[in-house]
């Protein structure tokens, strides 16, 4: 069986989604498409708007998903060289053929030979990066610049985050010996940040707040999705901002130090500002510089709230692996032909000994207390098995 894979935070699965999957396979031609998926909390430091187990069963009630793997959350949570190379690295581990991704980039750009280019200039790109004159410059910035001088000959468009991650998948596909081909879809009818619905494809941003504003989502979600929204406990950063604010009012300067990615006296800023705040936005425009982007300050939010430190991230590095949330026919023939080949162990379950894996369980907990509606997120949690879609 051919597979293509797909890197996905379905936050939540729209219209956007099921087209871009069914593109995908037709393109591809594959017997399985995988969704290597984010769990409750994004790449972008945001709190997933519905648990990841009702966000895999919109995506595989749609019939255009065979199979969802969570993406481990030391990976989902991370800059977009990270997120892509983690995400990257499972779907090759997976035996796929084929990665899909959306992209905002009008001009058509060759993924695949970009990709080959960064990689044969890596050495070059890292001494400029290094050599970088205004060291205060935020990393995405001084990488725009550095690329646009280098690889003048690829329309590179630095302001459209699907882009940028696909220009990450690129780099990571072009390492090694086994490499996937690359198929990029072009969004239709919107951009990725676009706040308004725009109809039939709206962008995830807009339907997140349509629903969290209680307007109506009929044409830019499914039936199905609608209904497990309808039905299921959704959140926000607000719903976790007095356990933020209690974790960093609490601590002592130096134990927010210590927290992953704190780096710069940020914390002094943070402590400072959260003094004053009275909603997660607020604090977010407090502490937000022209240095640190408002994603890499949510995603600071994220490892505050978990109260997570280097070691335990390097931990999962070592030890954590996907875990199959659910699959359909063709998902569960295409693990039972292939699961022998897959270079990285693939879990059906967490169990209480499962080594690597206590950073998941410690997230899912905490994503969990924000209400007593939430359901449980790992003890007893088996893949769901979607029949007839």
């Amino acid at each position: 069986m051919k597979a293509c894979a797909i890197i996905a935070e379905y936050n939540p699965y729209h219209n956007g989604h099921e087209y871009q999957a069914k593109l995908a396979r037709a393109k591809s031609q594959a017997d399985c498409v995988i969704a290597i998926m984010s769990g409750n909390f994004t790449q972008r430091g945001e709190v997933a708007l519905i648990d990841k187990w009702k966000r895999a069963e919109m995506a595989l009630k749609s019939g255009a998903i065979d199979l969802i793997v969570e993406l481990p959350v030391h990976i989902a949570v991370q800059s977009a060289d990270f997120f892509g190379a983690g995400a990257v690295k499972i779907a090759k581990s997976l035996q796929c053929d084929f990665l899909s991704f959306g992209t905002d980039n009008q001009a058509e750009i060759d993924y695949q030979a970009f990709g080959e280019f960064f990689i044969a200039n890596e050495e070059e790109i890292t001494k400029r990066l290094t050599d970088y004159p205004d060291k205060s410059t935020p990393y995405p910035m001084k990488m725009t610049e550095i690329l646009r001088v280098l690889c003048h000959e690829f329309p590179l468009d630095f302001s459209s985050p699907n882009h940028i991650l696909g220009m990450s998948y690129a780099k990571e596909n072009a390492r090694g010996e086994q490499h996937l081909q690359l198929i990029p879809i072009q969004r239709i009818e919107n951009h990725h940040l676009d706040s308004e619905l725009t109809g039939a494809i709206s962008s995830g941003t807009a339907i997140r707040k349509a629903w969290l504003n209680q307007k109506s989502l009929e044409q830019g979600v499914s039936t199905q999705t609608l209904e497990i929204l309808t039905q299921t406990k959704t959140t926000d950063w607000e719903d976790y901002f007095p356990l933020l604010k209690y974790r960093i009012e609490s601590s002592t300067l130096q134990e927010l130090a210590n927290i992953y990615q704190m780096h710069e006296g940020i914390e002094v800023r943070m402590k400072e500002k959260m003094q004053i705040a009275q909603n997660f936005d607020e604090f977010l425009n407090l502490i937000h510089t022209k240095r640190y982007t408002k994603n890499r300050l949510r995603r600071l939010c994220c490892y505050l709230l978990w109260n997570v430190n280097e070691e335990e991230i390097e931990h999962a590095r070592n030890y954590a692996f996907p875990i199959v949330l659910g699959m359909n026919e063709a998902g569960k023939r295409y693990l039972n032909e292939k699961k022998a080949e897959f270079t990285t162990p693939l879990l059906s379950k967490i169990g209480k000994r499962e080594k690597g894996m206590e950073l998941s369980r410690k997230v899912d907990s905490i994503y969990q207390l924000a209400s007593a509606e939430i359901e449980e997120q790992t003890r007893g949690r088996f893949p769901m098995f979607i029949e007839g879609y």
